[in-house]
């Protein structure tokens, strides 16, 4: 998936996903605006409403601006520098462009860990998109010579049938459950976890059918 990636770099990273429908890339100061776009439909954001801009809503709740987003990027890079975050936008060729549908990786790690999120447009859902896109972040974590974390997690609403069928049925994941608030929202949250050797071993070659049979 990748060459030897050094995390304090601050150069770009740009990588395809292993279908070749996608590409993963850092955030770039251009993206702000259609970023911004995607976080303030609400179709995108159902299962995410405990995310607000880190300076709080300016321009009513659910409105994210271009400033807005350039603030949580800033905050990303300066962790992503610091070992403890890695995100990465998602694009998709449309007729000789690349188009910026959504954006996955980790916006929490530690030396061992991470937690994998996704989000992307409700217009592209539904396709193996967000499968492919997983893929490559999963494969980019557990890699000795990317990320090279030894287990994630997966933390998402309780009432998100699509994460949770991802996790449960396609992955064979078992979930713990919790109630607690985040930012003001109450938050009934399920949680996924498993290693880069349950990765290897069980999970990888289902996924990559499911990208395989999606691509074709």
């Amino acid at each position: 998936l990748v060459s030897r990636l050094n995390m304090n770099a601050k150069d770009p990273f740009n990588s395809n996903t292993v279908n070749q429908r996608l590409v993963l890339k850092t955030h770039r100061e251009e993206d702000d605006e259609a970023l911004a776009r995607i976080f303030s439909d609400p179709l995108n954001m159902k299962y995410l409403e405990i995310l607000c801009p880190p300076s709080g809503w300016k321009n009513g709740k659910g409105n994210w601006s271009k400033e807005d987003m350039r603030e949580r990027v800033e905050i990303q890079t300066a962790n992503r520098m610091q070992g403890k975050s890695f995100v990465l936008n998602i694009f998709i060729n449309e007729e000789g462009e690349e188009k910026l549908i959504g954006t996955t990786g980790y916006v929490r790690m530690d030396e061992e860990w991470a937690s994998l999120g996704i989000i992307l447009d409700h217009k592209y859902q539904g396709k193996g998109l967000a499968t492919e896109a997983l893929f490559s972040s999963i494969e980019l974590l557990f890699d000795s010579n990317g990320l090279n974390r030894k287990w994630l997690t997966i933390e998402t609403r309780e009432d998100n049938e699509n994460m949770r069928g991802w996790s449960e049925k396609l992955c064979g994941l078992s979930g713990t459950f919790e109630a607690k608030t985040v930012n003001g929202v109450p938050w009934n949250e399920v949680k996924y976890k498993f290693t880069r050797e349950e990765w290897n071993e069980k999970i990888r070659e289902k996924v990559l059918a499911k990208i395989m049979r999606s691509g074709k």
